[in-house]
């Protein structure tokens, strides 16, 4: 299998991504599922962009495509296309936490870290028990030196599944 961008990615749902492309394209070979699929199995994130990007201009409101592409463009460290895609996310679906998720993740890449800490807490205000959101906040805490805070959201993590081992 051609390797992912960012993670080799072999199941989705429980079923190797192979197989879903091969179901999708039999049944629309340009959809934006069958494009969204594609990219998951890019090698490179400029590859995963493009198909990503035509995915989108098929269906501007293809969540999980507008989704994926901020990865790539985080990778590429292209935060304000990344932060533009969150921002389109959440207007997508307000009630999503993904989208805050997102326009947390790209202010804390850039100076902007308070931003990242509020984006975060609006996450967690639709998603309480949603792991990375308070696993990428812990470290935006330490970041920030705010040590307390950091070790509490960790915690959390532990909180809603012992089991968590990036914690």
């Amino acid at each position: 299998m051609a390797g992912r961008y960012e993670q080799n990615v072999d199941v989705v749902f429980g079923i190797p991504v192979e197989e879903h492309l091969a179901a999708v394209e039999r049944l629309a070979p340009d959809s934006p599922d069958a494009l969204f699929l594609r990219a998951l199995m890019a090698d490179s994130a400029r590859e995963a962009i493009v198909l990503l990007d035509r995915a989108l201009e098929r269906d501007p409101s293809h969540f999980e495509s507008l989704f994926e592409r901020t990865l790539p463009h985080e990778q590429l460290k292209n935060y304000p296309a990344a932060l533009l895609d969150g921002e389109r996310l959440d207007a997508l679906r307000p009630r999503s936490a993904e989208g805050h998720r997102v326009k947390g993740c790209m202010p804390a890449q850039l100076p902007d870290r308070e931003r990242a800490l509020e984006e975060y807490e609006r996450a967690l205000q639709i998603n309480p028990n949603e792991l990375l959101t308070h696993r990428v906040r812990a470290h935006v805490f330490f970041s920030l030196a705010r040590y307390e805070e950091a070790v509490a959201e960790l915690t959390r993590v532990l909180e809603i599944d012992p089991r968590y081992e990036y914690a």
